[in-house]
């Protein structure tokens, strides 16, 4: 089973899809604390936006909400181990990427 970390916006589309967005049912999704925050910030953008109303809203946020309490999304602490990891992944790719060139 694929293990995913998803950012708040990748989750936003899951809700609120857009065009070449895409979910594996058979995933495991995780998203931090402050991803929590985001998303429900985001579904409010999308409100002062007009892409959604404000039901579309609420139906939004309650969903989310339910698939978080369900573990459908995987609610995991970050420390500061794992942002120097991510920064290491990161700077190896760009390295990466400046050796392909």
């Amino acid at each position: 089973m694929p293990l995913y970390f998803l950012d708040s916006s990748a989750v936003v589309k899951y809700y609120h899809p857009e065009l070449g967005s895409a979910t594996e049912s058979t995933s495991r999704f995780f998203i931090s604390r402050l991803g929590v925050v985001e998303v429900q910030r985001a579904f409010v953008g999308k409100v002062r936006s007009r892409a959604i109303d404000v039901e579309a809203l609420d139906d939004l946020r309650q969903g989310f909400l339910t698939h978080v309490n369900q573990r459908r999304f995987e609610v995991v602490r970050l420390t500061d181990a794992h942002y120097r990891t991510a920064e290491r992944l990161v700077t190896g790719l760009l390295q990466n990427q400046a050796r392909a060139k």
